[in-house]
């Protein structure tokens, strides 16, 4: 499946918890799993959401299976960053620092590559930022093995938002006028992210329900709907939701 470029024929895997909290256990036995197959080999190359999407799994990995894996051949990078420093409390790498390199004891200037928001600006940290990447995953073909996204109750993913064109060949690209504060921020394109060997969608509670429908079953339309750039990932597509995120009466599920 990884060579293969996905079409409306070809149906993502849905996934349908009863509760935030099932939904979160179901998706780090799946992170786990994945990870084991690929670091008999190699390390294993991971791309975090921002917000609060990840933050359950990281309490679950951090404590049901924080033996059940070689945490320092895991690497870590995200989808998209806040223009703010890396200590800020905002900073989606702090987040997953508190929340899951802490607790499991692991040194991240070995396993994470932050957004490098150091740098004078924007534009420049995005270059950089691919050129680390580019680096770092070598050893993958330029691929990350297991991607988590989140979605806003606008449609957003990463910091691509509705209504914003992002016609581009860059894995990475500045972000000036973000409708959600702060206004600059970093993220990855759909050139890069649907190079993903496992992409994840994850959506909990009623407020998800019209966004996670339109993702999922309106016409492709990139622009209108960010989450639609999936429809052409390279590999396996999964969503994660809980039941009201799916929506009352959904039978498709």
């Amino acid at each position: 499946m990884a060579n293969e470029v996905y079409d409306e024929d070809r149906r993502p895997l849905v996934h349908v918890a009863e509760d935030a909290d099932a939904l979160s256990a179901g998706l780090a036995a799946a992170f786990v799993e994945a990870a084991q197959r690929i670091l008999m080999e190699r390390p294993f190359f991971v791309v975090l959401p921002g917000g609060n999407s990840p933050m359950p799994l990281f309490g679950r990995l951090a404590s049901d299976y924080r033996h059940e894996l070689p945490w320092d051949k895991v690497r870590f990078a995200w989808a998209d960053e806040r223009w703010v420093p890396v200590s800020d409390r905002a900073s989606n790498f702090a987040q997953a620092r508190r929340g899951l390199f802490d607790p499991l004891g692991l040194d991240v200037r070995q396993v994470a590559c932050p957004v490098p928001t150091e740098l004078s600006a924007p534009g420049a940290a995005a270059a950089e930022y691919e050129r680390r990447l580019r680096d770092v995953w070598a050893m993958s073909d330029g691929r990350p093995d297991w991607v988590l996204l989140g979605i806003g109750e606008d449609g957003h993913t990463a910091s691509l938002f509705p209504g914003v064109r992002v016609d581009t060949g860059a894995w990475v690209v500045a972000v000036e006028d973000s409708p959600k504060p702060p206004p600059q921020r970093v993220t990855m394109t759909w050139t890069l992210l649907r190079r993903s060997r496992q992409l994840h969608i994850v959506a909990t509670g009623p407020a998800k329900a019209a966004a996670v429908r339109e993702a999922r079953r309106a016409a492709s339309d990139p622009v209108r709907f960010p989450l639609h750039g999936a429809r052409r990932c390279e590999g396996e597509v999964h969503w994660w939701l809980d039941r009201a995120a799916a929506g009352e009466g959904d039978q498709s599920v």
